[in-house]
C-alpha cells in the first residue's frame, strides 16, 4: 500500500482516480486545487502525487515549482501530471520543472495503474538499496572482526569490505575524528566543503553513503540533496549532520531527502546508533542480518 495524493479540480475525475487506486489497495487523499494539494502533500508526505495542470488557486505547474523549490525535503516524491495538455512543448515544459511522467485525459486507467506501480516500485527499489547500504556500513563498523588487530585478521583470513563514503560539510562541524576512524577501517573517504563541488563530481564517485552537514560553504543540505536526487536518483543513503545550535526537527525513514540525522559533535558511537535507528534493526536481529550479507 502506498500513500497517494490526487490533486484535481474536476470532482468526477478526482473521485474516479481515487476509487481505482483505492481498489488497488492504496490510501488516497484528494485535493480540489493546487493550493490545497500543496498543504496536503506537506502534511502527509505521500509516496506519489497525481496532479492536474489547469486548476484554480495554483495550477499544477505552480504546485510543482513551489514543492521543488520551497520544500526540497519533499523533492524526491514522484510527481505525475494528469492533463489534457498533450502537446510535446507542454510535456517538455513540465519535465523541465521536475515532473516524472504524464497521463493524458481522458485517462486510461489501466495505463495509470502501470505508471503508478512503476514509479512506486522504483522508489521502493531505491529505498531498499539505501537500507542495504546503511546495514553494510553498520556491519563494517560494528562487526567484531574490527576488534581484532589487522595483522591477526589477515592471518585468520577475515576480510574487510571497504566502502566509499562521501562527507560534505563546512567547518562548523568537526568530522576529523570520524574521517580518521573510517579511513582506519579501510574505507575510502571523499571530503568536500562545497555543496556545488560535490554535485559537480558526484556522478564520478558512486559512494555507498553520503554524510552531509546542514550547512556547506555555499548550499544548505536540503537543496544539495534535492538537486542530487533530481539529477541522479541516487540509491545510497543520506545522513544529515546537524550543527549543535540547530533546533531539532523530526527526521526518520519516512522523511524525504534524508535517511537519518546526527547532531554534532559527531563521534563513532553516535553514527552507529543513528544508523541502527534509521533502518530499525533490533539488537537481537542484527546478527542474523549481518550473517546474511
Amino acid at each position: 500500500m502506498a500513500r497517494i495524493v490526487c490533486v484535481e479540480d474536476e470532482q468526477d475525475i478526482r473521485e474516479d482516480v481515487a476509487e481505482i487506486l483505492e481498489d488497488a489497495g492504496h490510501e488516497v487523499t484528494q485535493a480540489e486545487n493546487g493550493r490545497r494539494g500543496l498543504e496536503t502533500i506537506i502534511d502527509i508526505q505521500p509516496d506519489l502525487v497525481l496532479s492536474d495542470i489547469t486548476m484554480p488557486d495554483m495550477d499544477g505547474h505552480q504546485l510543482l515549482v513551489e514543492l521543488r523549490e520551497s520544500h526540497p525535503e519533499l523533492g524526491d516524491i514522484p510527481f505525475v501530471f494528469l492533463t489534457a495538455l498533450a502537446d510535446r512543448k507542454d510535456q517538455i515544459a513540465g519535465r523541465q520543472l521536475g515532473a516524472d511522467d504524464y497521463l493524458t485525459k481522458p485517462i486510461d486507467f489501466e495505463m495509470m495503474m502501470v505508471v503508478v506501480e512503476s514509479k512506486l516500485e522504483k522508489q521502493r527499489h531505491i529505498q531498499a538499496q539505501r537500507d542495504r547500504q546503511l546495514l553494510k556500513l553498520y556491519t563494517a563498523l560494528t562487526n567484531t572482526e574490527h576488534l581484532i588487530p589487522s595483522s591477526n585478521r589477515a592471518a585468520s583470513g577475515q576480510a574487510v569490505s571497504p566502502m566509499t563514503i562521501v562527507s560534505v560539510s563546512n567547518e562548523e562541524i568537526d568530522l576529523s575524528a570520524l574521517h580518521a576512524a573510517l579511513k582506519q577501517e579501510g574505507h575510502a573517504v571523499f571530503i568536500f566543503h562545497s555543496g556545488r563541488d560535490f554535485l559537480d563530481q558526484a556522478s564520478g564517485i558512486d559512494p555507498d553513503i553520503l554524510l552531509i552537514g546542514f550547512n556547506t560553504t555555499d548550499l544548505q543540505a536540503p537543496l544539495v540533496v534535492n538537486m542530487l536526487r533530481r539529477e541522479m536518483s541516487p540509491a545510497y543513503p543520506v545522513i544529515l549532520l546537524m550543527p549543535p545550535e540547530m533546533p531539532d526537527f523530526p527526521v526518520d525513514n519516512t522523511m524525504r531527502g534524508f535517511d537519518a540525522k546526527i547532531r554534532a559533535p559527531i563521534d563513532k558511537a553516535v553514527v552507529l546508533r543513528q544508523i541502527r535507528e534509521s533502518i530499525s534493526i533490533a539488537d537481537e536481529d542484527a546478527a542474523d542480518l549481518m550473517a546474511a550479507l
